[in-house]
């Protein structure tokens, strides 16, 4: 079956490019089926490209969750053979990568949208959506330091660098 955009707020005027083909595999990447619910940072370029010489970077956080498809269908000779698993995210795509207090916020809204278990019910969504844009959240660099960076990572810090120094040119 494979990977699905439902729904889009606001919808989209123009069909999904190359670009943004493969949301799903960066919204749900391998693994995922190892826990219940989690959060996916990813980023991918700009579907709207003014010029083309500066391509914008945009921000995504994915919120997923795994369902018992029995929820949707029930088939009870398949179901005492396999054991089916639907996965459903909710995905906020940002300017700026702002992710802090709007990614907790789309956790809580994805939990409540689960507890529901109206998937057709998407007001709170777009309400979510509404209120993020007429107060957008702020990322500012000045208050990321290389000393809480090394700090909070210790040991891994140096590794890092080093594989950024060791990356093909």
């Amino acid at each position: 079956m494979g990977h699905q955009i439902e729904y889009s707020y606001p919808l989209l005027n123009e069909p999904i490019d190359e670009y943004w083909s493969n949301i799903g595999i960066l919204a749900l990447p391998d693994g995922v089926h190892q826990r219940q619910h989690d959060l996916i940072y990813f980023h991918l370029p700009s579907i709207h490209h003014q010029d083309h010489n500066k391509k914008k970077t945009l921000f995504g956080i994915a919120s997923y969750r795994q369902i018992d498809a029995n929820v949707f269908f029930f088939c009870s000779f398949l179901s005492s053979i396999f054991f089916f698993v639907l996965f459903k995210l909710d995905c906020l795509i940002l300017r700026e990568p702002a992710y802090g207090n709007v990614s907790e916020e789309l956790k809580l809204l994805t939990e409540k949208y689960f507890e529901e278990k109206n998937f057709n019910e998407r007001k709170m969504f777009e309400e979510f959506f509404d209120k993020l844009n007429k107060n957008p959240p702020k990322f500012n660099l000045k208050y990321y330091f290389a000393r809480d960076l090394v700090y909070r990572y210790r040991r891994k810090t140096l590794i890092l660098f080093k594989l950024i120094l060791l990356q093909k040119k």
